[in-house]
C-alpha cells in the first residue's frame, strides 16, 4: 500500500466565497445609495471604489483557507481517499469510471462508483501545491490499468 500526502481545494469554500463577495459588492455598492443626495462628488467617488474594492480584500483573507490537506491509500485492488477527515474506501472492482482532467490551472480528478457515489478532487494552482497530486494521480492510473488488466 502506497501512502499519498496532497493538497486540494475546498470547492464548497470557493464557491461560498465567490457569493460572499458577490454579497460585500452589493451591499457596499447599496446601502451607502439612500445617502447619495446628501454625498459629495468625493464621497460618492469613496464609495464606488470601496464597493469595486471591497470583494477583493474579502477574498484575499479567505484565499489561504481554500487548500486543505489530503491523504490516499493505494493498494493493487482499492483505494482509501481521506478529505476533510472523512474517510472513503473505493474498491476498484466497484468501480464505474474515473477521469483526470489536468489543465492550465489544476488538475480535476472525478470518480464514480457502481452505487452511484460521485468523488471529486480538485486541486487548482492558484490555492494549492499541484505536484503532489500530479504524482498521485498518474499513479492511480497506473494502477487501476493493472487492476483492469490482471
Amino acid at each position: 500500500m502506497k501512502e499519498y500526502h496532497f493538497e486540494y481545494c475546498d470547492y464548497v469554500l470557493v464557491w461560498k466565497v465567490i457569493m460572499l463577495c458577490i454579497l460585500t459588492f452589493i451591499l457596499a455598492f447599496v446601502c451607502p445609495l439612500w445617502l447619495m443626495a446628501t454625498l459629495s462628488d468625493t464621497q460618492i467617488y469613496g464609495v464606488i471604489a470601496v464597493a469595486f474594492l471591497s470583494p477583493f480584500v474579502v477574498f484575499f483573507i479567505f484565499k489561504r483557507k481554500m487548500g486543505k490537506m489530503g491523504a490516499a491509500y493505494l493498494s493493487a485492488n482499492s483505494l482509501e481517499v481521506i478529505l476533510n477527515k472523512e474517510s472513503k474506501k473505493i474498491e476498484f472492482k466497484d468501480l464505474l469510471s474515473y477521469k483526470v482532467d489536468e489543465g492550465y490551472k489544476g488538475i480535476n480528478l472525478k470518480i464514480k462508483m457502481t452505487d452511484k457515489n460521485v468523488i471529486r478532487i480538485i486541486v487548482y494552482t492558484d490555492y494549492c501545491k499541484i505536484a503532489d497530486f500530479r504524482v498521485f494521480c498518474n499513479d492511480l492510473k497506473l494502477t487501476i490499468e493493472q487492476f483492469k488488466n490482471g
